[in-house]
């Protein structure tokens, strides 16, 4: 009689290799800067004219279909000749602002935005000359009103760079006449529009800082 064989071993079970866990989609957004320069000009009455000149641009964003951005901007006026009425006086203006643009793309190389935000302007005055021998030109002063600005905005890109037009508003929440003494009462030379329109052309540098 044949010995019986021993009990047979069990197949070992396969393992099921672990299943790989799909990696996360980018939420497409990058983190760019804006480094730029820009010529700005402003209208804000006739006695002033048109105020104009350069500024330069620091910024960073968020930019997807979307975007937003933070930028610091601050411009110099070439110096403008008030001539109102006896007296003549040299205006020049710097100003800074502080701005949140808020966007979307209208194409792959082109995008519209709204830019809202605030800062100061700074106005030294330098009487220089009367036509009037009762009027005395007075000491230079300075005026710092605070202001409110709004702008819309058009920008192309060809990457890594940014031209924008824009054209907005500024609103002054204090007004600023210029006006003269003459003895016990003043007259007013000029004053500013409460509301003055402008536009700025800007080109920017915008490096990718990264992106999720």
């Amino acid at each position: 009689m044949a010995a019986s064989a021993g009990p047979k071993a069990l197949p070992a079970a396969e393992a099921k290799p672990a299943r790989a866990r799909a990696p996360r989609a980018p939420l497409g957004w990058a983190l760019e800067g804006w480094l730029g320069a820009h010529y700005a000009a402003d209208w804000s009455g006739s006695a002033l004219g048109l105020r104009q000149g350069p500024g330069v641009e620091l910024g960073i964003g968020l930019r997807g279909r979307a975007f937003v951005r933070a930028r610091l901007v601050f411009e110099r006026d070439f110096p403008i000749t008030l001539q109102a009425g006896p007296l003549d006086a040299n205006v020049t203006t710097e100003r800074w602002r502080g701005l949140v643009d808020l966007g979307t793309a209208l194409s792959a190389h082109q995008a519209l935005a709204l830019s809202v935000g605030a800062g100061e302007d700074s106005s030294y005055i330098e009487p220089t000359a009367s036509h009037d021998a009762l009027v005395v030109p007075a000491a230079p002063f300075r005026e710092t009103p605070f202001v409110l600005h709004a702008e819309g905005r058009l920008e192309m890109s060809v990457a890594p760079f940014r031209l924008a037009l824009a054209v907005g508003l500024d609103v002054p929440l204090v007004q600023t006449p210029y006006d003269i003494d003459r003895g016990a009462g003043a007259k007013q030379l000029a004053s500013p529009w409460a509301v003055r329109p402008g536009a700025v052309l800007s080109a920017a540098w915008c490096p990718r800082l990264g992106s999720f």
